[in-house]
């Protein structure tokens, strides 16, 4: 900690410096209070001393009130007194008081608005003969010059200080985000090996089960030495998969994989959002891959939202077409607002072609006077056979 955060610093118990300090400004009081001829008694001189001292002991935990209780005080006994003070008797503690008010104060309104109540009372003070008989304004200024500079000083200090809190932060935070985007890019680079690690397995698998399909009646002990591969093979890729499922479970949050049952739900929450939704099935559904249904349920999905956004009308078909060479989906949105939706640029239609691509189907954008269709063309899968 450097020296100014030091200084800034708030324990929860006054530390040792501010006793030294209350008891050196204390004594300084009590020799002018026994050696000066003031105003008053001894023992009020004496207990004025110990007033206007000993509250700087909790000046960092109660700047304000510490402040106030010296400039009441001195206050009162410029009021009653009847003779000059030939000491400086409570100017140091209220110095030290207001620059406490400006380093320690908190919220920064009760911090602002203690920055003239040291200045208020010395003023005070000098104005009913306390310090010196006729003031002149010169007297008041230069009274206030160090009453509201001790303030400044202790505010500074206190922006200082923030500051460098704050760009310790950003620093704590650059550096938490360099680590963790270097651990994410290290998990994205493992989980790709541990993918072309299963994909070579998957495939091993594939090759050593269809030759024991083909060798289990003719050449039996061949078919058991394939079926062995494809066991031992498939144990790996089982790890494998667990490690890659390790890696991405760090960074990734885990839902159901959305498909073709999840459209009706898909469709509902577009209604209940304003969007007039018609929903045709042609043909019997399949069952496809759940990489394929997921693709034919995000591209519903990101449609329905451009209807939502762009369209003019709030309407929106639907229709998915289901034969033996493979599935169409089409969106249709009728007599869109010329220039509302976007035909070429946006991430939207970006991720659609990508989808449709992986699948290597086709996507084709209509635009015309009557609507705007996203058509969506997937070939029938190979089946393994």
């Amino acid at each position: 900690m450097d020296p100014l955060s030091r200084l800034a610093h708030v324990p929860a118990r006054p530390p040792r410096s501010d006793y030294w300090l209350a008891a050196f400004l204390g004594v300084w009081a009590l020799v002018e209070a026994v050696a000066l001829p003031g105003p008053g008694p001894l023992a009020v001189r004496v207990l004025f001393a110990l007033v206007v001292s000993a509250p700087l002991v909790l000046r960092r935990r109660f700047p304000v009130p510490v402040l106030l209780a010296i400039a009441v005080a001195l206050v009162v006994r410029a009021y009653f007194a009847t003779t000059f003070e030939p000491g400086a008797t409570p100017f140091p503690a209220l110095l030290v008081a207001t620059f406490s008010c400006g380093l320690y104060a908190r919220p920064a309104w009760l911090a602002w608005g203690s920055a003239p109540v040291g200045a208020g009372a010395i003023v005070a003070a000098t104005y009913l003969d306390y310090y010196t008989g006729a003031p002149g304004p010169g007297d008041y200024a230069l009274l206030s010059f160090f009453c509201l500079g001790s303030w400044a000083g202790g505010r500074v200090i206190r922006m200082r200080v923030a500051q460098a809190e704050e760009a310790a932060r950003r620093k704590d935070e650059a550096a938490a985000r360099s680590v963790a985007e270097a651990a994410a890019t290290e998990r994205a680079r493992i989980a790709r090996e541990l993918h072309d690690v299963v994909a070579h397995s998957l495939s091993i698998i594939a090759m050593q089960a269809g030759a024991a399909e083909r060798l289990i009646h003719t050449r039996p002990q061949a078919a058991e030495e394939h079926a062995r591969t494809v066991r031992r093979t498939a144990r790996e890729a089982l790890i494998e998969m667990r490690r890659l499922l390790d890696v991405l479970h760090e960074t990734a949050e885990y839902h159901p994989v959305p498909g073709l049952s999840d459209l009706t739900t898909l469709i509902d929450e577009a209604r209940e959002s304003g969007t007039g939704v018609e929903f045709v099935e042609v043909g019997e559904r399949p069952s496809l891959a759940p990489g394929l249904e997921l693709s034919i349920y995000r591209i519903v999905q990101e449609a329905l939202t451009n209807t939502r956004r762009h369209g003019r009308t709030g309407q929106a078909r639907v229709t998915i077409a289901y034969s033996d060479s493979g599935t169409t989906v089409t969106v249709s949105n009728p007599d869109p607002s010329r220039g509302s939706i976007p035909f070429r640029a946006g991430r939207g239609l970006t991720g659609m072609r990508e989808r449709v691509g992986l699948h290597g189907g086709s996507l084709d954008i209509l635009r015309d006077d009557a609507a705007f269709t996203v058509t969506a063309r997937f070939p029938a899968e190979e089946r393994p056979l």
